[in-house]
């Protein structure tokens, strides 16, 4: 990037959980720009894993503790407060959105007043207001990254018609005055599109660079080992993951698998793992590990036989969205199992062969397509090296570094559009 452009990015998340943040502020400071990231601590956990993250990186992090301010009850007043003017509001102010979307959104807007800045990129609508309210008082550009469709994003906002209006409302508002709008599936960017009245944003998939990979490509057990390894991780084990429904499946495979899970774990939902397990004969057995950093994520996939993607189509925005399990995996050089979303339908099936399509919702023919698998060592053989060749050489971040760059230097020359008061 010529002139060293000074770019803010905003998050109420940790950056211990927000990978992507993470990637972005690299790939921006190694273009040359001078970077800061606004991020969220509210995890004494987390908080150590962001010191260490942001310890010797070539941009700045800021982390607001959102939860602990002085002002915070302040916060929460004018938080409850606008939340129920909502229900009064079929069409609310940006301003009164603003206010009930989350806490976070007095703290990172104070601290990005305190940044100046060309651009302000916003992560998640409170994010985009905090960048907003940092953008109008800098009198700068606004950006936008979607890595999901925030109005289906979970279930307690699908259910609850007010919260939805006021994420409507914030988008409605200011997506279409940003110079900067990317999004994190082909999916997710037609979604916005279609209900925004936005440009089409470039996509730019959650993929991670080579450097949090194997250096070498992984030497995996024999093929015809048993039981078979396989692998899933999130940030928490919790219900509505699609671990359940595995299980029903594992137990009709006649190939013994065994199942290693990482995360952080809800006790009380390992308990019912362990039942459903018992009911529906599963044989072989379930280990729980812990949960490690993302910059390890990759390395740690190595030695398993399948990695697995249990996303389900409800709420709306799982459907249309791709974590970062698949781009780990093949980083890894992991083949995957995935279920039948949109987006993943889309992905995994125009890599058929490195890839195994499994049916929460079909037991008997999900166990079948994985006996199938197993059984054929010429398969697995050809999905082991087409894992490892399409996550070295097209899903990874280092072949999608200049595009992005080049998005972002296109945005800088764009005139800041007035942004309303929030």
């Amino acid at each position: 990037m010529p002139d060293t452009p000074s770019i803010c990015i905003v998050t109420p998340h940790h950056l211990a959980n927000n990978p992507r943040v993470i990637k972005e502020a690299e790939t921006l400071a190694e273009g040359g720009g001078d970077v800061t990231v606004i991020h969220g601590c509210y995890d004494s956990t987390l908080a150590e894993e962001d010191e260490f993250i942001a310890l010797g990186s070539k941009w700045k992090a800021i982390p607001v503790k959102w939860r602990r301010l002085p002002q915070s009850l302040a916060s929460q007043a004018g938080l409850r407060l606008a939340r129920l003017s909502m229900y009064f509001r079929k069409y609310p102010s940006l301003r009164v959105a603003a206010r009930a979307e989350h806490v976070s959104i007095p703290a990172l807007s104070a601290a990005a007043r305190q940044v100046k800045s060309e651009l302000y990129i916003g992560h998640t609508p409170s994010g985009l207001c905090a960048a907003a309210v940092g953008a109008r008082h800098a009198g700068a550009l606004l950006g936008f990254d979607a890595e999901d469709y925030h109005a289906t994003e979970t279930d307690a906002v699908v259910r609850n018609p007010r919260r939805r209006r006021g994420i409507e409302t914030i988008e409605q508002r200011l997506l279409p005055l940003c110079a900067s709008f990317t999004a994190s599936t082909i999916q997710i960017a037609e979604e916005y599109a279609a209900t925004r009245g936005t440009v089409l944003p470039n996509v730019f998939f959650n993929a991670f660079p080579r450097s949090m990979g194997p250096l070498h490509k992984p030497e995996h057990r024999p093929l015809d080992s048993t039981p078979r390894r396989l692998y899933w991780f999130s940030q928490t084990i919790g219900p509505g993951r699609g671990l359940e429904k595995l299980l029903v499946i594992l137990g009709k495979c006649k190939i013994d698998c065994d199942l290693y899970i990482r995360g952080n774990p809800e006790e009380e939902f390992l308990r019912t793992l362990e039942q459903i397990a018992v009911l529906a004969r599963f044989r072989g057995q379930m280990y729980f590990l812990r949960r490690q950093p993302a910059s390890e994520m990759a390395r740690l996939c190595s030695g398993y036989d399948l990695g697995l993607a249990l996303e389900l189509s409800h709420p709306g925005n799982r459907d249309i969205c791709l974590t970062n399990k698949i781009f780990i995996y093949l980083l890894a050089g992991l083949p995957i199992a995935y279920t039948p979303t949109r987006a993943q339908s889309a992905f995994c099936g125009s890599l058929s062969k490195l890839t195994v399509r499994i049916d929460l919702d079909d037991p008997v023919t999900s166990a079948r397509e994985l006996e199938a698998y197993f059984r054929s060592p010429a398969r697995q053989e050809r999905a082991r090296e087409d894992a490892w060749l399409a996550g070295q050489s097209i899903y990874c971040r280092d072949t999608d570094e200049a595009r992005f760059i080049s998005v972002i230097e296109n945005a800088l020359q764009t005139p800041p559009c007035p942004i309303p008061r929030l």
